[in-house]
């Protein structure tokens, strides 16, 4: 050892004869109860071989944690690459479609309060604003080619969930996308008839002009206010084929709601709801 001062070597020697003491104390106690010398020191190789044992246990633990934990590394760096993989599949594996977002219903009360909204102050407009907001007149149209635009309601696409809350026998073989083809083609046979029926008959040509009467003859109490169409206005406008796999997407559609049939006078009618 080593000691800077009397005091210190005096301290080291102190407790060592305090050891040496309790040393001698235990092998007193162990005499005293007539414990042969033999059976302790087998007691004490007994417990140093459990202590050894309990030493090799506790550093297997260890290497276990150890691997569990380069493990667990491991399976983040994968669930990382996973994920990359999974969104890099997902971007270049997006349907040709996606549903536009839908409104939120506004409640009863909701209505209410845009009913009773604060009327807007209208500002005095200057000469600039007014050669600016003046509504364009008949030469501004025929100049510039100005047409009166009318509404036609377009079908939404469906969605995810409703393709999957569609029944397996009604749905078949049928995909999302060749689904929302369809609803594609129903929009455009509906802009293609009401853009016609929206024009003045007498400045049509002859074989458009019977389009438009056949058209109004379809017309009965129940299609007022309703867009609508049938089977040949289908198959003249969406250039797509009217067959079984087309009945059995309108099948689908009336199921989720897009479309409801109008019969009468012979003619099955498929309004857009």
């Amino acid at each position: 050892m080593e000691a800077c001062s009397l005091e210190e070597l005096k301290e080291h020697f102190e407790a060592k004869i305090e050891r040496l003491t309790r040393c001698m104390d235990l092998a007193a106690e162990v005499i005293g109860l007539g414990a042969p010398v033999t059976k302790c020191r087998e007691q004490l190789i007994a417990v140093n071989s459990e202590l050894c044992l309990a030493e090799s246990a506790v550093g297997q633990l260890r290497e276990h944690v150890k691997i569990q934990r380069q493990q667990v590394e491991e399976a983040k760096v994968a669930m990382e690459n996973e994920l990359v993989n999974h969104v890099k599949y997902t971007v270049t594996h997006l349907p040709d479609r996606l549903p536009s977002l839908q409104k939120p219903q506004q409640n009863s009360n909701q209505v209410e309060q845009s009913n009773h909204r604060i009327p807007l102050i209208p500002r005095q407009a200057n000469n600039h604003d007014i050669n600016h907001e003046r509504p364009p007149s008949a030469a501004d149209k025929k100049s510039t080619g100005f047409k009166k635009q009318h509404y036609v309601p377009q079908m939404e696409i469906l969605t995810i969930d409703e393709f999957n809350s569609v029944p397996k026998y009604m749905k078949g073989r049928l995909s999302y996308n060749i689904i929302n083809s369809m609803v594609d083609g129903i929009n455009l046979t509906l802009t293609n008839k009401y853009d016609l029926m929206h024009k003045v008959p007498s400045k049509l040509t002859e074989a458009k002009r019977k389009k438009y009467h056949k058209f109004k003859e379809q017309e009965n109490k129940n299609t007022k206010g309703v867009f609508f169409f049938i089977d040949d206005d289908f198959k003249n406008y969406s250039k797509l084929k009217y067959d079984n796999t087309a009945r059995s997407i309108i099948t689908i559609l009336r199921h989720v709601g897009r479309l409801r049939e109008i019969r009468g006078g012979g003619v099955t009618r498929f309004a857009v709801i």
